[in-house]
């Protein structure tokens, strides 16, 4: 497993991203900024699996998801910030209303 205790910001936008399983193998414990945005990412059920106790912002913008239920199962216990904008998502209203987020990008 890869260590960055202390990273508090990672920026992967525009980087042709497709694959994000990594995350579950990189001990990222005190990360509050993660910007994934304009890459290829379809996937994010990985996010069920990383411990991301501190983040407070996730850019996700300009991908291919369309599946973001696993949003609701997320403990993201001080994420402030959502960016799903630029995305194929089709469920919107309901994820809206089941997340606690005080700024939602959709």
């Amino acid at each position: 497993m890869t260590h960055f205790k202390e990273l508090k910001e990672l920026n992967l936008y525009n980087n042709n991203i497709s694959d994000i399983k990594v995350l579950e193998k990189v001990n990222l414990e005190k990360l509050e900024i993660l910007y994934l945005g304009r890459n290829k990412i379809t996937d994010i059920s990985i996010l069920e699996k990383v411990n991301f106790k501190d983040l407070k912002e996730l850019y996700l913008a300009g991908n291919n998801i369309s599946d973001i239920k696993v949003l609701e199962k997320v403990n993201f216990e001080k994420l402030e910030i959502l960016d799903l904008s630029s995305n194929k998502i089709s469920d919107k209203d309901s994820i809206k209303q089941k997340l606690k987020i005080k700024v939602l990008y959709i």
